[in-house]
């Protein structure tokens, strides 16, 4: 999907996000069609619930002080169903950290089946729940070192460049998450998903074969040793070394002395921090349930244009410093290649510093939209950007915590994240992390299997590509039989 086809996909949406048919419901859409309200079988109208089998799904109720339908409270639907669930999302959640993902590509198809949420709500929930698991996962990785040279494992630069366009994302994902039905969310998770689980069983076979034939090599290097029945004048031929002198081999005098390593690059930090916080202001601006600016009103898209308007210009004047950054540090002009580069860095060429992040902005697309948490998508820019597989994971997922927080917070402004679901799912999350990273991340590391971390990435992609398309056919095929309406919904509900 190019950028030009997607401006043009938003201006058809718009024309048609407020004509959503209130005369033209049937039961299985009218969480899309009516919002808060309830679809009368009879008439086919939108109306205020009376009881709670009006809104459907076992987990809304009816308030009947406003007759609009709400998610019941946590201790009067807590069951075996819920606790079987939260496991599975734990698990779930575990693995995809390992990549540096969220898992919502599966949590969002457990909470609508098992749970019984409109898709829009189970959105929400996937949001919080990442936003626990990518919260402790950042604090874990910012602190590891680079495993080929000094500096930390989280590319700061990378994740400048990509998250303010990512984050703008989030904001245009949020509006159009808001009104699509859910069959065209499921084509694009279906499309969507099934790019990145190519791409990544690719990038994984070709990660273990490299790995692999590094590890031939090592092994053959030990065994060309002198045997003690080698002639002598073999053994006279070499050179004795002590293990003092071996360890000055490759230290020249004459060399100036490292600089000290730098974890937490202050400048790069702040700026990450600032663009965080201005999406939260901005968010709040636009939540639903603030009085500042009403949805739909002039104040509302202002804010909005402000929002991917500034992460926009910010993107562009990172990019244009990276590149410059990148022909300094290099006295001969820089070729596509990056030859001049050490092995894992980026390579800031033309291409890298600008294509990438006009692609990071459907990253935040997808978060916001689909409930992906952005990581899956970023992942893939990243493994083509030609990160080291351990950096990878740890800038995904520190960027996977930056756009969480930012759909999350905006679906919480909405009214979309109940208090108690959300804050067990996003402990559920933060739990998920020490297994992930101090269990399953560790034996990778300890085996030197590094090409697992993409594998992960790969293994949580089908499976959010098979629960979708179970889920999201027979959701579909339902509609169909009962004419139920496939258009668009409204984006500022009742």
């Amino acid at each position: 999907m190019t950028p030009h086809f997607f401006l043009i996909f938003l201006c058809l949406s718009s024309v048609t996000l407020c004509q959503a048919e209130e005369n033209n419901c049937v039961r299985i859409t009218q969480r899309i069609v009516c919002g808060t309200k309830v679809c009368n079988t009879t008439s086919h109208t939108c109306t205020l619930c009376q009881s709670d089998a009006d809104c459907g799904p076992n987990i809304l109720e009816c308030d009947r002080s406003t007759g609009r339908c709400e998610i019941r409270s946590l201790a009067s639907s807590f069951n075996a169903k819920t606790v079987g669930v939260a496991l599975t999302a734990f698990f779930v959640c575990a693995l995809a950290v390992v990549a540096g993902i969220g898992g919502g590509g599966i949590l969002v198809p457990l909470f609508i089946g098992a749970l019984g949420m409109p898709p829009r709500l189970a959105v929400g929930l996937s949001q919080a729940t990442i936003l626990g698991q990518s919260f402790l996962n950042t604090i874990i990785v910012v602190q590891r070192q680079h495993p080929l040279h000094p500096g930390p494992l989280v590319n700061y630069d990378a994740l400048l460049i990509l998250l303010p366009m990512t984050l703008a994302g989030t904001t245009v994902g949020d509006i159009v998450g808001a009104v699509i039905p859910d069959w065209l969310r499921i084509v694009f998770l279906i499309l969507l998903l099934g790019y990145i689980f190519k791409r990544a069983l690719a990038k994984a076979r070709a990660s273990k074969v490299s790995i692999t034939s590094v590890k031939d090599a090592k092994e053959d290097v030990n065994m060309i040793q002198i045997s003690p029945a080698s002639s002598p004048a073999v053994r006279q031929s070499m050179p004795l070394v002590s293990p003092s002198q071996v360890s000055q081999v490759s230290v020249d005098d004459n060399e100036p002395p490292q600089a000290p390593l730098q974890l937490y690059p202050k400048k790069q930090i702040l700026i990450a921090l600032v663009l965080w916080l201005f999406l939260g202001i901005m968010a709040y601006l636009k939540g639903h349930s603030s009085n500042i600016v009403s949805c739909g009103s002039v104040g509302y898209w202002l804010v909005v244009s402000t929002i991917v308007g500034f992460n926009i210009l910010c993107a562009s004047l990172i990019s244009r410093a990276l590149r410059r950054k990148q022909s300094a540090y290099n006295p001969i002009e820089m070729t596509d290649e990056g030859a001049f580069l050490s092995p894992g860095e980026v390579h800031w060429t033309t291409r890298n510093a600008i294509y990438y992040p006009v692609m990071a902005i459907f990253a935040g697309i997808g978060a916001s939209m689909l409930g992906i948490g952005g990581g899956m998508v970023l992942g893939i820019i990243l493994l083509e950007m030609k990160l080291h597989n351990e950096a990878l994971s740890a800038t995904s997922g520190v960027a996977t915590f930056f756009t969480a927080s930012g759909s999350a917070g905006q679906f919480l402004l909405a009214g979309q994240i109940r208090g108690d679901y959300g804050a067990l799912f996003c402990g559920v999350g933060v739990l998920s992390t020490i297994l992930g990273q101090y269990g399953i991340n560790a034996y990778i590391k300890k085996h030197n299997m590094s090409y697992m971390i993409i594998y992960s990435l790969a293994a949580i992609t089908f499976g959010s590509i098979v629960a979708v398309f179970v889920l999201g056919g027979h959701d579909l095929v339902e509609t169909i039989r009962s004419d139920g309406y496939l258009g668009f919904g409204t984006l500022c509900r009742d």
